[in-house]
């Protein structure tokens, strides 16, 4: 029976479908070719289907759930996969199993057309994409935050009746502006931003002075924020939807570092027309240069920059962001951001080089750091700073008799970006250096030992090795700078 039967199941299965149907009856019946039902195997119909094809999401959806929790994480080697499912029924829901497992697993082959992922991974694969986009955002500097509750205070305080058509405002980062980049710590886009905001569509106009010093390259002034077109219009404003309604100019403010050596009479010294600032900006972020600098700040009686900017305040609400490094905020500053820098470059040349160590320890010291007060201390001299100058006795006859009011004052911590910092530092401390270094040779004592070194190649390489020396990786600053934040308001 086996012999003639084999010959004839050859030809079944080369034979064309229409000759099937000439084949006898009896033989036919006799091959049994019927297979048996899904149903009866215990398995839905759609499952062979699942094998053939890429399976989509609905069919993971249906078949995840009725699989044996052991068999969740076993795993199919691509290479073996069956062809055809298993008569039985723990088999073949084994072998499907490990067909999904295997798709999931191999990420370094090649993808097929399609590629299925379980609904319950794919939403936890979302949601950790997005928690880590959160947390992104959360880590990303936000350089405003810090200044909400100042920026806040003067614009609730602005009498925009009283400023008229324009509103003036005064910008005067020290050291020195730069240009508005990203990375730029300054408070001055968040102002600007905040007073657009204010008027709106007024049809008022917001003219920017920014205070720079002698030496400055006009380039490096900060642009303002962009406005917001308005197709509103007021007054004689034209209704132009992209029409300009800030402008900005620069003036040259005094040294007060370079005032130190001069005979420079006592504040004010205003740099626009006093009493016609509607709010005025004076930030900084490092220490000063020296300590009588700083001391000078709360004096009425010397060369002060807070008083030449309160001088300037129009007396029907103008309002003065003043920001500057407290105690802590100028340790950081010293130990963290530049110490790590300055210290071990100053270690070199007076190795290289063969100088003393006296050149590393003027170079190397910032006197100011140890008068800069903390907060609390800060605070005390302000206020009494004020007291003086609302009675009118301390600026001479010049000087109109107004109230001077703190309204805000507070704490912040702030991230300083070394392209920043080292910017300000060198435009500072570049004079400091050279008078340092002249001196040195002046005495004569222990030279560079190398010919053709003078005084101005060495302050070239104290100032180009602060700005490219690298940090060690135990010594990057982590830690942001304090820096006190003051509003002060002057009224009639």
């Amino acid at each position: 029976m086996s012999e003639p039967n084999a010959p004839l199941q050859n030809d079944l299965v080369a034979a064309p479908t229409e000759h099937l149907r000439m084949l006898p009856q009896q033989v036919r019946a006799r091959q049994n070719m019927q297979l048996p039902s899904f149903k009866s195997l215990g398995i839905s119909s759609r499952l062979p289907d699942a094998l053939l094809t890429p399976p989509d999401e609905s069919t993971l959806i249906d078949l995840r759930p009725s699989l044996p929790t052991s068999h969740r994480s076993s795993s199919f080697p691509q290479g073996n996969m069956p062809k055809t499912p298993s008569p039985d029924l723990t088999e073949f829901t084994s072998a499907s199993n490990n067909m999904l497992s295997a798709s999931e697993a191999s990420s370094s082959t090649k993808p097929a057309a399609s590629i299925a992922v379980p609904v319950d991974e794919e939403q936890n694969n979302g949601s950790d994409s997005v928690d880590s986009e959160n947390e992104e955002d959360d880590t990303r500097p936000h350089r405003e935050e810090w200044l909400t509750e100042a920026v806040d205070a003067v614009v609730e305080n602005m009498s925009l009746d009283a400023m008229g058509n324009v509103v003036n405002i005064l910008c005067h980062s020290q050291p020195c502006p730069l240009s508005r980049e990203e990375y730029v710590t300054t408070a001055f886009p968040g102002v600007v931003t905040s007073i657009q905001n204010k008027i709106g569509g007024s049809g008022r106009y917001i003219d920017v002075v920014h205070a720079v010093p002698i030496k400055f390259n006009m380039t490096q002034i900060p642009s303002s924020p962009a406005t917001t077109p308005s197709a509103r219009s007021s007054g004689t404003i034209p209704n132009d939807y992209f029409s300009m309604n800030v402008f900005a100019k620069a003036v040259v403010a005094m040294d007060h570092h370079d005032a130190l050596n001069t005979s420079v009479p006592s504040s004010p010294h205003p740099v626009v027309a006093p009493s016609s600032i509607g709010v005025s900006l004076l930030e900084r972020f490092i220490p000063p240069s020296s300590a009588a600098e700083y001391i000078d700040l709360f004096s009425s009686d010397a060369p002060s920059v807070l008083v030449d900017r309160l001088f300037e305040l129009s007396s029907t609400g103008g309002s003065l962001i003043y920001i500057y490094p407290t105690a802590s905020g100028a340790t950081t500053f010293a130990t963290k951001y530049l110490g790590p820098l300055l210290d071990p470059l100053l270690r070199t040349m007076v190795g290289i080089h063969g100088l003393s160590a006296d050149f590393g320890a003027g170079v190397g010291k910032m006197a100011a750091v140890d008068k800069i007060l903390p907060f609390d201390g800060m605070l005390r001299k302000i206020s009494v700073l004020l007291r003086k100058l609302n009675r009118g006795s301390s600026v001479g006859s010049l000087h109109p008799v107004s109230k001077y009011k703190l309204i805000q004052s507070s704490t912040r911590i702030v991230q300083l970006d070394r392209k920043v910092w080292t910017e300000w530092w060198t435009h500072q401390e570049k004079g400091r250096i050279s008078t340092v270094v002249d001196r040195y040779f002046q005495r004569g004592y222990r030279l560079p030992m190398r010919e053709g070194v003078t005084a101005g190649a060495l302050v070239r390489e104290i100032l180009d090795g602060i700005k490219s020396r690298d940090y060690a990786d135990y010594d990057a600053p982590r830690e942001g700078v304090e820096v006190g934040v003051f509003v002060i308001k002057r009224s009639a």
